[in-house]
């Protein structure tokens, strides 16, 4: 089920918005590598590996943003897959913002406990549902001893059970308010990005029968016809568009704030505001000459 509908313009829209905000990762990224547009000089090159670590997060932020906007080409029951998208968004732009508010301090215990993963995932073995199960490496695994740092890191993350720990004994809300601590009303997109898609984007990706009827009622009656069930697809997709869109608004900002981006806080404030503007007055449908206003030229990706 799918197809062009009455909410196609404003679909359309804030699929553009998502496609710019893409170009602004990419600017992110550029700038925190090569340092381009960066004034902050000394504090970038004082966090190389919070610029090695986050650099690779911001990437699969947009290949999500991405996946968002290929799923939602056509609105149809595709959108019911964008929870699970927009929350991986919404989460890895937390853990973008928590290691670059906890320093290379937060950076190189991300990449500790990555590798120590890694080297786990060779030779895994465990049990569910009463079967064990073993997967292993079809190859030589090598000996934690030969790689440095690896000893240190299995002994890190695990606990004195040998259970395996995860990165961060933060959970979520915690993760917010260290943001918080350091960058403030910042924090602001991020936290409601991550209230908004959270409870119901976990229904649905655990299967459960309340996810499973929320995705076709909404939470209310089942649509009878097929505008109805455009309206109800249109209010998805519009739940996944501000859990992405506020959460990487959110990590630009902090990003353009820490080291000091103007280009990058210029754009992404262009972007905030042109879209507010148009959401708030009930006028999505921007035309492609307000799209091009845009320094990005986001409308070719709607075209």
């Amino acid at each position: 089920m799918g197809g062009n509908t009455q909410q196609t313009p404003a679909k359309d829209v804030l699929r553009g918005a998502l496609a710019a905000q893409m170009r602004l990762i990419d600017l992110a990224i550029h700038a925190l590598v090569n340092g381009h547009g960066v004034t902050e000089h000394e504090k970038l090159s004082q966090a190389q590996s919070v610029v090695n670590t986050v650099s690779l997060m911001l990437q699969a932020m947009g290949t999500s943003i991405h996946s968002l906007i290929r799923l939602t080409d056509e609105l149809g029951m595709s959108v019911r897959d964008c929870f699970g998208i927009a929350r991986s968004i919404a989460e890895t732009g937390i853990n973008v913002a928590y290691i670059i508010a906890g320093g290379n301090h937060m950076a190189e215990k991300a990449q500790r406990h990555a590798l120590q993963k890694g080297f786990r995932d060779l030779h895994r073995q465990g049990e569910m549902g009463g079967f064990g199960f073993s997967v292993l490496w079809n190859g030589p695994i090598p000996d934690p001893k030969d790689i440095p740092g690896l000893q240190e890191a299995l002994a890190e993350f695990s606990t004195s059970k040998g259970r395996e720990k995860d990165w961060t004994d933060d959970n979520l809300g915690a993760r917010i308010d260290c943001i918080r601590k350091k960058f403030g009303n910042m924090t602001v997109g991020i936290s409601g990005a991550a209230a908004s898609i959270y409870r119901h984007s976990s229904e649905i990706l655990h299967g459960s029968y309340f996810g499973t009827t929320y995705f076709w009622t909404g939470g209310v009656n089942r649509p009878t016809n097929r505008e109805a069930y455009d309206a109800l697809f249109f209010s998805h997709f519009v739940a996944a568009f501000t859990a992405a869109f506020f959460s990487t608004h959110g990590v630009l900002e902090i990003i353009a704030k820490e080291f000091g981006q103007d280009e990058l806080k210029k754009a992404n404030n262009d972007l905030f505001h042109l879209v507010a503007r148009h959401c708030n007055s009930g006028d999505l449908d921007l035309g492609v000459d307000g799209l091009a206003a845009l320094p990005f030229g986001w409308a070719a990706y709607i075209e």
